[in-house]
């Protein structure tokens, strides 16, 4: 059978993880498009050998996909499966499995598969479902993965703390390239998102601060922002504007900049 491969539509959203200067802030439904022609996609214009479609046919376990993507003869077939393993899920794991793919597509091989190993350590624990909301706003969570407190919560709590923390500890490695780095800590903070919000504020606050010119530095700004702005207090509320001021001054045309307006107007009028 011939193989079809799978075309990403991600509009400006697959950016941010470092495809160019757009955001991964909001992802709906409607940015994964699939079942295009493999020759038009960006993975190549072949189809699989034989050697490596029996390693498709053989490979149905997720699991097996950072294998492959270490290996460059199974590398194109392990980010196509990234994308169906994305396609099947909704809401936030959804978002994080794009966010992955992103890593895994731009990275080094091995920094894919961490980004890989580090998901479906989330989704084996259950907590996919609750990592990486859209929340971000609330001051709610405690410091697990910052602060190396544990930390209190549902099915997966444990699950996001432990990926979380491979990924900061991967993103220390003085010996990965700098954008692997900032790609490592991205995926860590939204990992944390919606469970650890102190904690994934920490990492992005290590980001824009480590790699500002990082394509991951500008959303991670944002987010930062509104989670300093949810906090509230004069310190707060000053760094969360500045914040946004800087991004909007220094990318006015950047996808996330009109967003960044609107909240920039929110925090000047105290809404």
């Amino acid at each position: 059978m011939r193989w079809a491969g799978i075309v990403l539509v991600l509009a400006a959203s697959l950016a941010a993880v470092g495809f160019g200067t757009g955001g991964l802030f909001a992802l709906g439904t409607g940015e994964l498009s699939a079942y295009g022609a493999w020759e038009s996609s960006a993975y190549g214009a072949q189809e699989p050998s034989a050697q490596d479609s029996r390693a498709l046919d053989t490979s149905s376990d997720p699991g097996t996909i950072p294998t492959q993507l270490r290996d460059p003869g199974t590398r194109s077939q392990a980010l196509a499966r990234i994308l169906e393993l994305a396609q099947d899920r909704e809401g936030a794991a959804r978002t994080l499995w794009v966010q992955a793919l992103a890593v895994a597509e731009k990275a080094a091989p091995e920094t894919g598969a961490l980004a890989v190993e580090a998901l479906l350590h989330v989704e084996s624990a259950g907590g996919a479902e609750g990592a990486g909301g859209a929340g971000g706003d609330g001051a709610a969570g405690g410091a697990g993965v910052a602060g190396g407190a544990g930390v209190a919560g549902g099915a997966g709590s444990d699950g996001r703390d432990r990926a979380a923390r491979m990924l900061v500890e991967a993103a220390r490695d003085q010996s990965k390239d700098a954008a692997d780095q900032a790609a490592l800590l991205a995926l860590a903070a939204r990992i944390l998102d919606g469970h650890d919000e102190a904690g994934a504020a920490h990492l992005r606050e290590r980001l824009v601060t480590t790699h500002p010119s990082a394509p991951e530095a500008v959303e991670a700004r944002l987010r930062l922002a509104r989670h300093l702005a949810a906090l509230g207090g004069d310190d707060g509320m000053e760094r969360a504007r500045s914040l946004v001021e800087d991004l909007i001054v220094e990318m006015p045309d950047h996808p996330l900049a009109p967003e960044a307006r609107r909240f920039l107007a929110q925090l000047r009028s105290g809404r």
